[in-house]
């Protein structure tokens, strides 16, 4: 017995090593080829954990308390990675990328033991596949705490269904952490609960696995509140602010659009839902999971960024579900071998399809772009321009200088000048402005055009990326991004108290303008 768990075990590391090893080389072969890489956002949490690891505190803007961002997991192991001597950019994808590898590795030991318990090439094959998703690449590399949400909600499944309390605890701790990473976590904390039950039927380790969660939690969820002065993140009440019809039907638009997207996985987690009677405890967890998930979106009403951001976690267990009517007929002796094989496949193949299919998906939200993925990479392209302009602004602006721009994140680090957001996510005064959400682009419909004009910006970035040339001054309506800019161009306070300028930028040009009362340039654009 002791030999053949041995075994066992030396299996199921060697399908998650192999399946590890398998996703990080397709990974790094696809961000290479495509030259993916951070978001913009991504370094709105690496500017919170560059200042925390400098002893400045867990701000944006040194000086200013608010918590502008929800991934605090994310921010302490970058804050982390920062005071050891990691490179703070390579920190922002390190931790991803390592969150993906573990996160195949984890898909692959979970089908050792529940999927096709034994079968150690098709524990690989599973593990590979799935974390091999371009929607899971993407953001691994993104600098975003996808990956390492998902791998903590995937951990507190695996752990939640062995059943003895030590598994119990580790779910619940795992559970903690998910939701110190995305707070919207907490809809999937009851799910966790009752695959605990009906695996168990023990209410014993039921309530001890809610009473860790809600201690854990609930000591992390007090001690933020206390810091920052609010009960949520200042992200919270800038996008979503408790939630609205408008964003609920934008939500449900987005989430149909991926499942659309991902229609041969859609229809084969339809059809686990139809034989969920006779499912296995796994089964069952995954479905609610990624319906709890989805949810979630719904009432959030989705994300603006291309390639589904706030779907990564449904991925895993939406793939996981769909294989179960492979695996259904799999378990019937009346059913020819071949038959059986046939099915594997096909479920199989159903999740190489959906993953490039999802990409091909039109963002419904911006149609110019050609494709989900086409906007994924757009939007990397973007942030590393937006690097370029941060170091050139660090590079020809005193240390005091303030700058007014959409782009805080890439912007904000690399510049190292205190930022004025137009939209409210780094700034509370805008957040907790009474506004109707659900009717314009995600994260960007709070603003306040006085607000800003008020701060006297010494320079305002309004078109959001580097130009071949310059672009004329009649022109910046045109170039101009997004409804703030829009409305401020055409502010007749911005004439009078900005010039416009142009300068040479990487090879390129940074179009801005400069408040009146600054020194003109001694070089000439």
């Amino acid at each position: 017995m002791t030999r053949s768990c041995t075994r066992s075990r030396l299996a199921a590391w060697l399908a998650a090593g192999v399946a590890a090893g398998v996703t990080t080389l397709v990974s790094e072969l696809v961000a290479n080829a495509y030259q993916l890489g951070p978001l913009d956002d991504a370094f709105i949490s690496l500017r919170y954990a560059a200042h925390w690891a400098a002893g400045r505190g867990l701000c944006f803007n040194p000086g200013e308390k608010v918590e502008g961002y929800s991934n605090f997991l994310l921010v302490l192991l970058e804050a982390a990675a920062i005071r050891s001597g990691v490179d703070p950019v390579l920190a922002l994808t390190l931790i991803g990328r390592a969150a993906l590898a573990g996160l195949a590795a984890l898909l692959a030991a979970f089908s050792f033991r529940h999927v096709f318990p034994g079968h150690v090439l098709l524990a690989i094959t599973v593990g590979s596949l799935i974390g091999s998703q371009p929607m899971l690449i993407c953001w691994a590399h993104s600098g975003l705490e996808g990956s390492l949400h998902t791998l903590l909600v995937l951990g507190a499944l695996a752990a939640a269904l062995e059943g003895a309390a030590a598994g119990v605890i580790l779910s619940a701790v795992c559970l903690v952490l998910a939701a110190m990473t995305r707070l919207e976590t907490i809809a999937v904390f009851p799910v966790i609960a009752l695959v605990i039950y009906w695996q168990t039927r023990s209410p014993r380790l039921t309530l001890l696995h809610l009473a860790v969660v809600i201690l854990g939690f609930g000591a992390y969820f007090g001690a933020r509140a206390a810091h920052f002065g609010y009960l949520f993140p200042n992200t919270f009440y800038a996008k979503l602010d408790y939630g609205s019809a408008g964003l609920a039907r934008r939500g449900a638009l987005y989430v149909g659009d991926f499942l659309l997207g991902s229609l041969p996985v859609t229809v084969l987690a339809l059809l686990a839902c139809v034989l969920v009677r006779r499912a296995p405890w796994w089964v069952r967890g995954c479905l609610l999971l990624a319906a709890a998930e989805l949810l979630g979106v719904i009432y959030v009403g989705g994300d603006h960024f291309a390639m589904f951001r706030f779907l990564v976690p449904v991925v895993p267990f939406l793939a996981l579900a769909a294989l179960y009517p492979a695996i259904a007929l799999l378990n019937r002796d009346t059913v020819r071998r071949s038959v059986q094989a046939a099915a594997v496949t096909v479920s199989l193949a159903a999740l190489v399809a959906s993953g490039l299919l999802v990409g091909r998906q039109g963002k419904r939200d911006e149609p110019h772009l050609r494709s989900q993925f086409a906007g994924h990479v757009f939007g990397c392209k973007l942030a590393r321009e937006w690097e370029l302009a941060g170091r050139w602004l660090k590079e020809h602006t005193r240390p005091e200088a303030t700058i007014a721009t959409v782009a805080i994140g890439a912007v904000g680090f690399c510049s190292e000048r205190t930022i004025v957001d137009p939209h409210g996510i780094v700034e509370a005064t805008i957040a907790h402005q009474r506004q109707e959400l659900g009717r314009g682009l995600s994260g960007h419909e709070k603003y306040d055009v006085d607000q800003v004009l008020a701060r006297r910006p010494d320079y305002i970035l309004l078109i959001h990326y580097l130009t071949p040339a310059p672009i004329p001054r009649d022109r910046v309506a045109q170039a101009a991004w997004g409804d703030f800019n829009q409305d401020l161009v055409r502010r007749p306070e911005l004439a009078r108290g900005y010039r416009y300028e142009s300068v040479r930028c990487g090879g390129r040009y940074l179009n801005f303008f400069v408040r009146r009362d600054l020194p003109a340039r001694d070089a000439p654009p």
